[in-house]
């Protein structure tokens, strides 16, 4: 069968109550889905492959960090309106010196 039973996501999940079934897969890492008549489809095989150690993909998706390095050296809104206002005051002082 390519999807858990509902019996077998109750012994997965120790919990009988659908919303608390949800919390627990979340919670391992177990990527499911919701039929509109509330009841969770699990595929089997990734069940397996998540409790034998595998990497989830949803799991691997929150784990990757920002890259804070994008940041660095970029100077803020602030600082180059302030850049800006300056180049154009020396630029406006040049023109008046040339007259």
């Amino acid at each position: 069968m390519m999807f858990l039973t509902e019996d077998e996501v109750k012994e997965l999940t120790g919990m009988s109550r659908r919303a608390s079934q949800a919390k627990v897969l979340n919670s391992l890492g177990i990527i499911h889905k919701t039929r509109p008549n509330g009841s969770l489809v699990i595929l089997r095989s990734h069940v397996e492959q998540v409790l034998s150690g595998g990497k989830s993909e949803e799991k691997h998706r929150w784990a990757t960090e920002p890259n804070l390095k994008a940041f660095e050296d970029q100077p803020t809104k602030h600082a180059r309106r302030k850049k800006e206002r300056a180049e154009a005051k020396e630029g406006t002082n040049q023109e008046r010196a040339r007259n």
